[in-house]
């Protein structure tokens, strides 16, 4: 039984943070270049792209060291507190997952109107403060459902699971992914992965909307906002209420993979444009606001700050 389970997961997620070592960086640059094996694989491919963590603390070649951000603890321990504030020794959730977690297709739907949960402690509030990958695979138009069945099986084949398919057991993966690496060794399961599936034509167009509304930010007309709405691989695949703001992934945390041909020169073209038009400090204000205001509290952490500099440098090249 799960004892305490925020308090648990607090913990868990704060010694994998405080762990910053170059064991830590080899580990997700296998578990990085394991999914872009996997994806290669598949007919139709047209490369794949991370966002999030750790692709907005480090750079894309893993030169610099991993930073602990201070943002992540201060959220951690607003999970412990809440936990502690209710006095609960037992997870209420843990049987029922346990029991029928297989049949929920979405936490979040299935989760909410129950009369038994502590609204602190929902199932996916709980592991959100876990850490994962979030990995995109870019595929040929008209062929993301092709895609997305053959991915599906080859990603399980290779130990990538979704945090959403047994959250039991994403905690105690991720305990033992957190201890092996504070105990100087490499772990032998994946870290919990976040696939999406986007076809070629939406994301270049994506990409190629992040100049106009930039644009628009300039002139103090709104929050800069282009919507990406892929496939995600959740329990199973589905398309998630809203899509993502683009324009903050693709400043914040964008590493690109295999691209080439007509898709890789307009990530470029947008690339030199956001550099020409804008100087580095307006354009980590746009990082910044087009985020949550978690995200704004993350990145006053200096080391963060000094990444996006080096990386918009780099677009200038």
């Amino acid at each position: 039984m799960l004892k305490n389970v925020g308090s648990l997961v607090a913990d868990i997620s704060d010694d994998f943070e405080r762990c910053n070592t170059s064991l830590k960086k080899e580990y997700l640059k296998i578990n990085i270049s394991k999914f872009n094996e996997v994806a290669g694989k598949i007919n139709f491919f047209k490369g794949t792209f991370g966002t999030g963590y750790p692709f907005y603390v480090i750079d894309r070649n893993f030169n610099r060291e991993l930073p602990i951000i201070s943002e992540q603890l201060r959220y951690n321990d607003e999970l412990r507190n809440k936990s502690i504030l209710l006095q609960s020794d037992e997870w209420k959730c843990e049987e029922c997952l346990r029991d029928y977690g297989s049949m929920m297709a979405d936490l979040k739907c299935k989760c909410k109107p129950c009369p038994n949960i502590d609204n602190e402690l929902k199932p996916r509030k709980v592991i959100n403060r876990l850490g994962d990958l979030d990995m995109w695979f870019v595929c040929e138009d008209g062929k993301v459902n092709e895609c997305s069945l053959i991915f599906e099986y080859l990603l399980s084949e290779n130990g990538f699971s979704t945090s959403d398919k047994d959250p039991v057991k994403t905690i105690n993966d991720f305990k033992r992914i957190s201890d092996d690496l504070k105990n100087g060794k490499m772990p032998s399961i994946m870290l919990p992965i976040d696939t999406h599936i986007i076809e070629e034509s939406e994301l270049t167009k994506c990409i190629i909307n992040v100049r106009s509304e930039t644009l628009k930010y300039m002139k103090g007309e709104y929050t800069p906002y282009v919507s990406i709405h892929p496939l995600s691989l959740r329990k199973k695949w589905q398309k998630d209420d809203t899509g993502y703001n683009f324009v903050h992934d693709f400043l914040n945390s964008f590493t690109e993979y295999n691209f080439n041909g007509y898709l890789e020169e307009r990530l470029l073209d947008t690339r030199r444009f956001l550099v020409r038009t804008f100087d580095v400090d307006t354009l980590y204000d746009i990082l910044k606001v087009t985020g949550v205001e978690s995200t704004r509290r993350r990145h006053q952490t200096p080391e963060l700050e000094e990444v996006f500099k080096e990386k918009v440098m780099s677009w200038k090249k």
